[in-house]
């Protein structure tokens, strides 16, 4: 017997049962749907097509994008091509020359596998192919659609593929709309490429964005010749090679690759890349085990530049688990996990001394603090009071972070001075202030900085010698894109290539004597490539606030930090950094005395 949900009035709550009909969907929709879980944005199609690129053995490729990719993308290589009657089937969904039967499915040798990549793009946007294979004495020409698959017709062609892909989502404008900007796609899609191209260093990348060339690969086979063009010669020659030592009869997993030596790091981990036969993939155990490996190597807060390669049987892998092919499962996790670490700590071990020492020589003290705020177990002075008692007093957790609705005045404090380096311990009327100094300090220069750019009197240093710094290709696209946003900010720079930049001029909050200007310009960039969204004169003075501030570690004087206080007192937010981190607690005295069973 089922049960019905009615009302107080005694009608169903339930819509009719007509309206549950099952009902097959019309083959548009079923095709839109497919696309969405392969055609998330330009990336995707960029990613899809690259591939195929890859499988039908080209040695050049070569990507051009406009708008980010959305109003254009064109990939053309030199691989085998297409014969012409098969040509109209690349766009039927599930049509692939690379499966033929189910166990084909259990030991994929190739990127692409689903033979839906052609046929979801042909669903979001206009899409023409001309091919010519090398058995052919000209190419010919498809355009594919929503609508539909236009006939064949000849077109002059070399040997190899174009797929021009244009309006994306222009015909389904609730997608479209939820497409980033322009240089949040074109960001994206660089990336896509810069993997690609660290897991075939044997093809010849080439990537232009708006006529201008963002990536160029040499495609002579070296690992560390691609390392260098993704990101910059100077970091890729110092980097070590490791491999391990057994042979397949000895383990099923092959690892390879380079490494950074414990003086070379970065502050994010967009410098390590993990490829698995030859398909750029993210694995949270293999992050975990470089990052153990260099985990007494590095300064707190820094990682490592990595390019691992790991090679196993297609049987002993799936790749099968997401359209998108990043997710893939081990047959043995453990195994390549352990091949992983001992390659990569021989290779690390056997670095010369003097690298090591340069390391330990940068490393930043490790400081260990213990939580003097937690609740002793009593033993001796047990509460007596009952739960109804209990429920009367008044809570004894009084350690609290400050907001605006604060009504505190800082100018009161009275410092008593520094706790390990890191905050500032000040007396209130009845309460002790723990404040951080490098949240302090960021909040007074963001502010102050926000207040130079509204005026336009943003204060500059000019260099007794111009600086040319190391950038990568992700980088200098950045400069370029926002030079107006980063010059409001004090920075006069000439972008010299890809991976050169010259600095003429710095934010004047910069010690240009106390910091490395080299360091400060990459990590104020790095941050807004994490914030792949994030854009304007805002984040960047955040940026440049938290780099050039003082940090953990510093040690201040009385006066200093008299100076940091009044400074932090005369924002209009004193109570968190400009990323929001709070900057002081308040901790009161009635919870210390409870604390002592006074």
């Amino acid at each position: 017997m089922v049960a019905s949900i009615y009302t107080d009035s005694g009608s169903n709550l339930l819509p009719p049962a007509h309206s549950y009909e099952i009902k097959k969907l019309d083959s548009s929709v079923a095709s839109l749907i497919a696309a969405g879980e392969v055609i998330e944005r330009p990336a995707s199609i960029v990613k899809e097509l690259v591939e195929n690129a890859v499988d039908a053995g080209a040695s050049r490729i070569e990507i051009s994008i406009e708008n980010g990719g959305i109003d254009l993308i064109r990939v053309h290589d030199n691989g085998r091509g297409i014969p012409a009657d098969q040509m109209p089937l690349a766009f039927v969904r599930h049509a692939t020359s690379k499966l033929t039967s189910i166990d084909d499915l259990f030991r994929i040798e190739t990127l692409g596998f689903r033979g839906e990549a052609l046929a979801s793009v042909a669903s979001a946007a206009e899409c023409n192919l001309i091919t010519r294979p090398a058995d052919a004495s000209h190419g010919h020409a498809v355009a594919a659609s929503h609508r539909g698959v236009s006939p064949l017709k000849p077109h002059p062609h070399p040997i190899g593929t174009t797929i021009e892909v244009r309006g994306l989502f222009d015909s389904i404008p609730a997608r479209k709309k939820f497409l980033g900007t322009s240089r949040a796609e074109s960001m994206a899609i660089t990336k896509i490429v810069c993997q690609i191209a660290l897991a075939y260093p044997d093809i010849s990348f080439r990537l232009i964005a708006e006529n201008n060339d963002k990536i160029l690969t040499p495609g002579d086979g070296s690992p560390r010749s691609a390392f260098g063009a993704v990101h910059s010669p100077e970091l890729a020659e110092p980097l070590l090679e490791f491999h391990s030592d057994l042979n397949e009869s000895e383990s099923p997993v092959s690892v390879s690759g380079l490494c950074s030596p414990p003086s070379v790091h970065r502050g994010n981990r967009s410098y390590i890349h993990i490829l698995v036969n030859g398909r750029s993939i993210q694995s949270k155990p293999l992050l975990h085990a470089i990052e153990r490996i260099y985990s007494s190597l590095l300064p707190i807060g820094r990682h490592p530049c990595v390019l691992l390669n790991v090679t196993v049987q297609p049987d002993q892998v799936d790749v099968n688990i997401h359209p998108a092919k990043q997710e893939i499962k081990f047959e043995s996790e453990s195994e390549v996990v352990k091949a992983t670490q001992l390659a990569l700590g021989r290779s690390l071990s056997n670095a010369s001394f003097t690298t090591m020492e340069a390391a330990v020589t940068n490393m930043a003290p490790t400081v260990i603090m213990r939580d003097v705020f937690s609740q002793p177990k009593l033993t001796r002075y047990e509460s007596t009071s009952s739960p109804e008692e209990r429920a009367d007093q008044e809570p004894t957790y009084q350690i609290s972070n400050l907001g605006p609705e604060s009504e505190f005045d800082l100018r009161e404090l009275r410092p008593i001075g520094q706790f390990s380096l890191k905050y500032i311990l000040c007396e209130a009327r009845d309460s002790l202030m723990l404040i951080d100094q490098h949240a302090a300090d960021e909040r007074a220069r963001y502010e102050t900085l926000l207040a130079d750019i509204a005026t336009g009197n943003t204060r500059r240093q000019p260099l007794l010698s111009p600086v040319i710094v190391n950038s990568t290709p992700l980088l200098h696209d950045l400069a370029r894109n926002e030079k107006t946003a980063i010059s409001e900010l004090g920075w006069d720079f000439e972008l010299l290539s890809q991976h050169r930049t010259l600095i003429r001029e710095v934010p004047a909050l910069i010690n240009v004597k106390n910091k490395n200007i080299e360091m400060t310009w990459r990590k104020v960039l790095e941050e807004q490539i994490a914030e792949e969204n994030l854009s304007g004169p805002n984040t960047f003075a955040a940026g440049l606030a938290c780099h050039s501030s003082i940090r953990a570690g510093d040690t201040l004087t009385r006066h200093d930090i008299k100076f940091l206080i009044e400074r932090l007192a005369q924002t209009d937010n004193p109570f968190t950094c400009a990323h929001g981190r709070p900057s002081m607690i308040e901790i009161g005295e009635r919870f210390l005395d409870k604390q002592f069973l006074r």
